[in-house]
């Protein structure tokens, strides 16, 4: 039997395995072999807690295999040259390499000590058992306190037999090449060929419910309370986001502070097949899937996590005949300091624009982030940016020199390294180009020389908002179109009742056109929920408007707006002589219809470009 060794020792034969280990055989010095998932499992067992057993098969599993198959010279020529915003390259480089490691066979010496592995699993587990297992990714660059890869490799549920472990383990090697975990690679300025990876394979708990338990809580930084998330079935539908699960904050002690009853719609359940997702009934989505004897057993738990690690820990967890197991444990690395240090900055950090402005478009971001952004949301608003500023090419203006991007620094703080377009020679020619363009468009341009004058003059009111509200609300943008169509809806609610036709056919027309905007917030990022996802927000804000009684004649409401637009529209006449209010009026007329439409087109380019994102996460 090639690369393993048997040695007779008490009428017993005892393999000593190149390949593949025990996940009690594994701890915190075992990264390098086990990846951060399968070392952080080793040393949850040796500590006594009560992990599932299993077996990994180690990272040197997976550099046979690519030797093996000759595979590591067409990676590295593959990923020449590549850069983080090539995302078709980044694509084409992921469907390729994934493919040819799944393809390639398995060498013989890793599938007979995985099958052997298999096999002393199932004996633990009971030999009439048709054991069902976890396959899950362990990335040697995972679940590292400096950076987190979480999420981005892949994990299978419910496999059955050797034949289908020995296709999910290279299912999860060719998974280190998927195109998010590339392009985070390279964010991060990993050498894709120093990160390997090992696969955990588990038992699997045919959990009643499961879910996650961060130990400390992360919302608020108080180390006193423990957040739990919790759902029927595999805590997969949780971890996933399939469902909107309970969520509790209770005590060190088990005492329940708060508790909030999730919809739960779906479960994920294990069957000979693999997995299930089935509807719950509705009778179960009204009760909360946790008890007091479960807060217990949850709160020790958490104490006994984070004894061992000496931290604040998001932990996974699993609920089986009224014992809780755990299924993994990580550092939390959003939590807040309970004494609020804003000192974020390390000793070489600077501060991007300290002494100066910072450009328009990250004021215009700043202005419309009424919550916490992501890095995920940062990446977003630099491909967004990118597009915006191809369409400013066209008239000439300079590219950035470099590409707008996040840069985490040590101390986990995520800043925005951002460069606005600038001017450049080519105005001198594109430019008019652009502007002849247009000419045979549209004839009617000649209002733009005095549009300059007026915005000067515009400048010095600065301190009458209300007016340029009034004015620019006129403006056919997105956002006030939404939102006469949220007053719409809460009139037909007003006038015929939230079950009438009347109403569900204006929330529908509402979620049709808006939905895929975000309810928070203005602009394309992903992190906040969308009206789509997140629907009952719109009740709030129903029952705020319907708190104007203006609101319930459709009439008077409109009335209302364009009112005012005439009223500050006569503030302006006041300040103007009449001629060059008659210019005025004539080129604000034509000045919003245009620049609404090249406004447009920028945002267009912009969300296609997050649109592209969108199809590689």
């Amino acid at each position: 039997m090639s690369n393993s060794m048997k040695r007779l020792k008490e009428k017993e034969i005892i393999y000593t395995s190149d390949y593949t280990k025990t996940l009690k055989e594994l701890n915190k010095d075992s990264l390098h072999e086990a990846g951060g998932k399968g070392a952080n499992l080793g040393e949850l067992i040796n500590a006594g807690l009560p992990v599932p057993p299993g077996f990994l098969v180690i990272t040197g599993a997976y550099r046979t295999h690519l030797e093996a198959s000759n595979l590591k010279k067409s990676i590295e020529k593959m990923l020449e040259n590549l850069k983080e915003q090539d995302i078709d390259e980044i694509s084409e480089a992921s469907n390729c390499i994934s493919s040819w490691i799944e393809e390639a066979p398995m060498p013989l010496e890793v599938q007979e000590e995985v099958d052997r592995a298999f096999e002393s699993l199932s004996k633990e587990m009971g030999a009439d058992v048709n054991l069902s297992v976890a396959v899950r990714s362990s990335a040697t660059a995972e679940d590292l306190p400096a950076a987190s890869f979480a999420g981005q490799h892949e994990t299978y549920l419910g496999v059955y037999g050797k034949e289908e472990v020995f296709k999910y383990v290279k299912k999860c090697w060719a998974s280190l090449w998927s195109p998010q975990a590339i392009a985070y690679r390279l964010s991060m300025n990993f050498d894709h060929l120093e990160v390997d990876l090992a696969v955990v394979v588990q038992a699997m708990i045919d959990s009643q419910a499961a879910g996650v338990m961060f130990t400390a809580n992360p919302v608020n930084g108080n180390n006193n309370e423990i957040l739990i998330s919790a759902g029927y079935g595999l805590g997969e539908s949780v971890a996933s986001g399939l469902i909107t699960p309970d969520s509790f904050i209770i005590t060190k002690e088990g005492r329940v502070k708060e508790k909030t009853l999730g919809s739960k719609e779906f479960s994920i359940k294990l069957t000979e097949k693999g997995t299930i997702t089935e509807e719950v009934p509705k009778s179960k989505r009204k009760l909360f899937c946790l008890g007091d004897d479960e807060f217990m057993q949850l709160a020790n738990l958490a104490k006994l996590v984070e004894k061992h690690y000496g931290s604040s820990m998001d932990t996974e967890w699993a609920l089986l005949g009224g014992k809780i197991y755990l299924l993994q444990a990580r550092p939390i690395t959003t939590i807040i300091s309970d004494s609020e240090d804003f000192n974020i900055l390390g000793p070489e950090d600077k501060i991007i624009y300290a002494g100066k402005k910072a450009p328009f478009g990250l004021q215009s971001v700043m202005e419309h982030s009424i919550y916490p952004h992501t890095p995920l949301d940062f990446a977003c608003f630099s491909h967004f940016y990118q597009g915006i500023y191809t369409s400013f090419a066209d008239a000439g203006i300079k590219m950035p020199k470099n590409q707008n991007k996040p840069v985490e620094r040590e101390s986990g703080c995520v800043a925005l390294s951002y460069e606005g377009p600038g001017v450049s020679p080519a105005i001198i020619w594109k430019g008019p180009k652009l502007l002849i363009k247009s000419l045979f468009q549209d004839n009617d341009i000649l209002w733009q020389a005095f549009s300059r004058e007026i915005s000067e003059w515009l400048k010095k009111m600065d301190n009458a908002e209300e007016y340029k509200e009034s004015l620019f609300r006129d403006l056919p943008f997105r956002t006030a179109l939404q939102n006469k169509t949220l007053m719409k809806i809460a009139q037909a609610e007003a006038l015929n009742g939230k079950d009438s036709i009347a109403f569900k056919n204006e929330l529908k027309g509402f979620l049709d056109e808006y939905g895929d905007r975000p309810y928070i917030g203005a602009g394309r990022m992903l992190s906040p929920n969308t009206w789509q996802e997140k629907p009952e927000t719109i009740d709030e804000i129903i029952d705020a408007l319907l708190c104007n009684t203006a609101a319930l004649n459709p009439k008077e409401s409109f009335k209302k707006q364009e009112e005012d637009y005439e009223a500050a529209k006569e503030v302006i006449k006041k300040g103007l002589k009449p001629a060059e209010y008659d210019k005025f009026i004539e080129g604000w007329t034509k000045d919003k219809s245009r620049w609404y439409k090249w406004y447009n087109n920028a945002v267009r380019i912009g969300c296609e470009c997050i649109d592209k994102l969108k199809k590689h996460l």
